[in-house]
């Protein structure tokens, strides 16, 4: 009889091992629960540059694919929300500003004959909080010759 007592309490965990157990598994638990606003600030973080880069680079796309006559037309202030869509000013939802600057002619040092062949596009990208991004590009005109 003693024999079958021994055996049966080793199929069992004992009060000391569930207790370390759980102990474990509540300092895991905390451990990840408090990674969880780090890993989402930085998830915001990307969300917004790669939210910047697409505003500036369409900018850009659009400023390269406008005939040079008409780039001046391109220069202003848009205003989007959160999702991306573009809407005016005063709306209570704008969120990203960006500002688009047209140089022409460019002043090039030692390339005076190019400068009118040549305009700069500069575009700014801004939100409340946040350091603006810049992006940059030289357009050529189509043809050759300055008007």
């Amino acid at each position: 009889m003693p024999h079958s007592l021994i055996r049966r309490s080793k199929r069992a965990f004992s009060l000391v091992e569930m207790t370390t157990s759980l102990g474990i598994m509540s300092f895991a638990m905390v451990a990840v629960l408090g990674l969880l606003p780090v890993g989402m600030k930085a998830f915001q973080e990307a969300d917004s540059q790669a939210r910047f880069s697409r505003h500036g680079q369409d900018w850009l796309t659009v400023a390269q694919q406008t005939d040079f006559s008409s780039l001046d037309g391109l220069a202003g202030e848009y205003f989007y929300d959160q999702d991306g869509v573009e809407v005016t000013e005063d709306d209570p939802r704008k969120l990203i500003t960006v500002t688009l600057t047209v140089e022409s002619p460019v002043d090039l040092p030692g390339f005076t004959p190019l400068s009118t062949l040549m305009a700069h596009v500069l575009v700014e990208v801004s939100q409340p909080g946040r350091d603006p991004a810049y992006f940059s590009s030289f357009i050529a005109r189509a043809d050759s010759t300055a008007p």
